[in-house]
């Protein structure tokens, strides 16, 4: 049978999100369903995800999984060759065929927006960064999980407010704005309960990343804690830049694009500002902007492409 459609994808940790069109380029619709990561929720469950957003939507337009000409799946928790082929396996196991299918991990999605050598850095509730050269080499830095790195992530900049907010209850440094705000988001007003808090919300990583914001408001009345954490995650997040740029052996002085993206720097001016002044110092012939479509929407400009 005729090719009909190609497809979209951007699997986040919480939420899925697939795009149909025509041939022709026609929308055929958006559709949400249930998200997953890969390297988290495993082969199983992250099959079983997958499936619950794509068939009942392909069901729902009168497609099948063998008409499309084209899928472009961009899945958090891709972070190995073989954790991809787990991802194809799923798929190929709906009906899609070997070779219209591909697969990149939703952040190094944005390396497809500009010509290499292109950079993506991504501070969300994690951090990453991913790099091209101009061979097609994709290069990885960090996301390596909250333990291990995340660093300049909101769950890092949480962390950090509630280390501040630990040495003002016991004395140690003063920073009454960050307090006050940590107080007022939940309600603890001593060493021991905030013990608590940590022992029970380690490992969550929205839990701590929802206190991020509080870094903007002390950093704004001109407190030492807030200057600090802002500095701090900015100066992580520059370094996770450079670090790619050593792996690809860019010049200090080659052109080349860097997107952004993420609740950190998307939302963050402070930090996103301060970013792009570290690197710049660097490596200043590097462009810096922010993606003016999402994930989901540079899938399906993948996937068109591929035809």
């Amino acid at each position: 049978m005729m090719k009909q459609y190609i497809a979209g994808l951007d699997i986040g940790g919480t939420t899925g999100r697939m795009i149909l069109k025509s041939l022709d380029g026609q929308s055929l619709g958006e559709f949400y369903g249930p998200g997953c990561s890969l390297n988290t929720d495993g082969e199983e469950k992250s099959g079983e995800r997958y499936r619950e957003l794509v068939l009942p939507a392909l069901e729902e337009r009168g497609l099948r999984p063998q008409d499309c000409a084209s899928i472009c799946i961009a899945a958090s928790g891709i972070d190995s060759p073989e954790l991809e082929n787990i991802c194809r396996r799923a798929f190929l196991a709906m009906g899609f065929g070997k070779d219209t299918i591909i697969i990149q991990n939703d952040c190094e999605i944005y390396l497809n927006l500009s010509k290499a050598p292109a950079l993506v850095l991504v501070a969300g509730t994690g951090s990453i960064s991913y790099g091209k050269d101009e061979r097609g080499n994709v290069v990885r830095t960090g996301g390596w999980n909250h333990i291990l790195s995340d660093e300049g992530s909101a769950f890092h900049i949480g962390m950090c407010v509630i280390k501040h907010v630990s040495n003002h209850l016991d004395g140690r440094e003063s920073c009454p704005v960050l307090y006050g705000d940590f107080y007022e988001k939940t309600g603890i007003s001593d060493l021991s309960r905030l013990d608590e808090f940590i022992n029970a919300n380690l490992m969550d990583k929205a839990v701590i990343g929802a206190l991020a914001p509080l870094s903007s408001l002390s950093f704004e009345a001109g407190e030492a804690a807030g200057i600090s954490i802002i500095e701090e995650s900015a100066g992580v997040l520059a370094d996770l830049v450079k670090d790619t740029c050593r792996k690809l052996e860019l010049g200090q002085d080659q052109a080349a694009h860097l997107w952004l993206w993420g609740s950190v720097l998307v939302h963050n001016g402070h930090i996103r500002e301060r970013v792009m002044e570290l690197v710049h110092d660097s490596y200043y012939n590097i462009e810096i902007k922010i993606p003016e479509i999402r994930a989901l929407d540079v899938a399906v400009w993948v996937a068109e492409s591929r035809i």
